[in-house]
């Protein structure tokens, strides 16, 4: 074989193995059975498996996607997260810590400013409403054009957005579909921990063993 053809011929194993394995590219890494599809230069589509989850790491950001679910997600040129926009289903996202500028969730019922936090989100189409939950941290939830509500918590504080962009708290007695041993598993893959405050110190909402067991084997890599 000649040099050039070998040449080309590494570069296109290189390719093929970048392509086989969890990296979408050298900082968008993902895992899971995601669909994933670029909608502009720093914009992307993913979306889950009727069955599986997804795990997508984006610079120092990363997002847990509930199976069956669809978001897009908006970066500057050095993968900062600007906008993620959950389409369908739910997502449960880590923050960078280190960005000061505020970054937004946008559901079809609500624009949710995030200010470096974790922060649970579903759509519940069926109920045509949202579930936000602020992790820890700082967000602010706006429903309509003169309606907002500001909130600053240690550990999740969970809300509903209704039809009528109304605000108001969760039905729920436990945080909805998202968990505390995720979130350390998470968090410890951007080599970080969470900035709660755990009740007794201990975590109190563990996650399903399959979905601990994907957190925890994907974020080994």
């Amino acid at each position: 074989m000649k040099r050039r053809d070998l040449l080309v011929w590494i570069s296109g194993l290189s390719a093929f193995e970048l392509i086989a394995s969890d990296k979408a590219s050298p900082e968008v890494i993902v895992h899971g059975d995601v669909e994933l599809e670029r909608t502009g230069k720093f914009r992307f589509r993913a979306h889950t498996r009727q069955q599986a989850p997804g795990l997508i790491r984006v610079g120092k950001n990363a997002f847990l996607v509930s199976p069956d679910s669809e978001i897009e997600l908006q970066h500057d040129d050095e993968l900062g997260i600007e906008t993620l926009r959950l389409i369908s289903g739910a997502v449960h996202s880590v923050f960078d810590p280190s960005v000061k500028s505020e970054r937004t969730v946008i559901t079809p019922q609500t624009v949710i400013a995030i200010r470096g936090t974790a922060h649970y989100a579903e759509v519940q189409k069926q109920l045509d409403r949202t579930y936000s939950c602020c992790c820890y941290g700082h967000v602010t939830i706006h429903a309509a054009a003169n309606q907002s509500l500001d909130m600053v918590t240690e550990y999740h504080t969970a809300k509903i957005i209704v039809r009528d962009n109304a605000i108001v708290d969760a039905p729920y007695n436990s945080p909805l579909n998202h968990y505390d041993d995720t979130l350390i598993l998470i968090e410890a893959m951007l080599g970080r921990v969470p900035r709660w405050s755990l009740p007794n110190q201990v975590p109190q909402f563990l996650a399903p063993p399959n979905i601990r067991e994907f957190v925890r084997l994907k974020t080994l890599k």
